[in-house]
């Protein structure tokens, strides 16, 4: 680690720098450009304290973004993610335990403004309930999981969006997806459902495992009630895989058993990514990593279903439990915003567009 770091941060309206020693940020100075004019501000960032927001009214919006991959897919998961927020004038905080990510975060996300949120898991006060909930390979994410339910108690927060920002992206535009999510935590609300998920597994294992992912979670203090409440790891008993178990495995218990209202839901005609660990796995780890929509009753993976041609592992029917939202999104809106936002042909040098015929393509003519 160097003694001192200088790091460039991107803003909407201006830039930021920050100055770091061993690894923490001591000084920083922004200047926004606002109506032709530049204004300059001096602060240093471990006086300053970020604006915190909470939430005892429900209507307000806070998301916890985990981040543990640092690959070019992630920053563009985390930027949509970001730009969605702004949207919504929502709150965040990025879970990162890793600087060098943290870094390069700051150096390649562009913010609305400098109020930005690093917190690392919560480690020790937790041992001992990890050691209860998951099997040794899941035990840093149970940490990040868990330190959304802890910090959001300590901070007032009942109701939060919990986000894996680096490998997850609903691919539409972010006006789209703030409409998507407001249905999805007004149909939480209203029916009182605890932990609402998007169908990233659930169809996928024909009901039998509910997960993380996109997840908006009402009554956040249930959960850690539910968490100090609990004596051992009997509750495993239950689940398909006693050698390697993560805290998904431990809400699919909560909600087979009745004990917290833990539901699922999917967007119709919707593409969502899922890149998991290294960003590149499409043809590898074609389960893992994956793209798919959701259209009449089906969840389509079209990487499996179209090259592949194995439409009994590509095309499957979604859980009856899942409940549909539906916003009127079209399958072609989802691929021209990938076209246009995900690869590089929108952004190709001209000679090369044209040695490619990228012009023929109907998203870029």
């Amino acid at each position: 680690m160097k003694l001192f770091e200088k790091i460039k941060i991107q803003l909407i309206n201006g830039k930021s720098r920050q100055i770091k020693f061993l690894g923490f940020p001591i000084f920083q100075y922004d200047v926004i450009y606002t109506e032709n004019k530049k204004n300059k501000r001096y602060y240093f960032p471990f006086i300053k304290k970020n604006k915190n927001y909470t939430n005892e009214n429900k209507e307000t919006t806070v998301f916890y973004l985990k981040m543990n991959i640092d690959t070019n897919i992630s920053m563009i998961c985390l930027q949509h993610w970001i730009d969605t927020i702004n949207l919504l004038d929502a709150d965040f905080y990025i879970i990162c335990d890793n600087k060098k990510l943290q870094n390069n975060i700051l150096k390649y996300i562009i913010f609305k403004n400098s109020n930005i949120k690093f917190i690392s898991s919560i480690r020790n006060p937790l041992s001992n309930l990890v050691k209860k909930l998951v099997s040794k390979n899941w035990i840093n994410a149970a940490y990040a999981h868990l330190t959304t339910f802890f910090h959001a108690k300590q901070n007032n927060i009942r109701n939060f969006w919990n986000i894996d920002a680096d490998d997850t992206m609903l691919i539409i535009n972010s006006e789209k997806i703030t409409e998507i999510l407001k249905q999805a935590q007004k149909y939480a609300i209203d029916n009182n459902i605890n932990a609402f998920s998007l169908d990233m597994w659930n169809s996928r294992t024909r009901g039998k495992y509910w997960s993380f992912g996109i997840t908006y979670i009402n009554n956040s203090n249930s959960f850690v009630e539910i968490f100090n409440n609990l004596q051992n790891n009997n509750w495993q008993k239950n689940c398909l895989f006693n050698d390697d178990i993560n805290l998904d495995w431990y809400f699919t218990y909560l909600k087979q058993k009745n004990i917290s209202q833990i539901k699922t839901f999917y967007i119709e005609n919707t593409y969502f990514m899922h890149s998991c660990r290294l960003g590149n796995e499409f043809f590898t780890n074609i389960v893992g990593s994956y793209l798919c929509y959701w259209t009449n009753n089906k969840v389509i993976y079209p990487i499996i279903s179209n090259i592949f041609e194995d439409e009994q592992l590509g095309i499957i029917p979604i859980n009856k439990e899942c409940i549909k939202l539906d916003i009127g999104i079209k399958k072609e809106e989802c691929l021209n915003y990938a076209i246009r936002n995900i690869t590089n042909l929108n952004i190709l040098p001209e000679q090369l567009a044209n040695l490619w015929n990228i012009k023929n393509s109907k998203y870029l003519t």
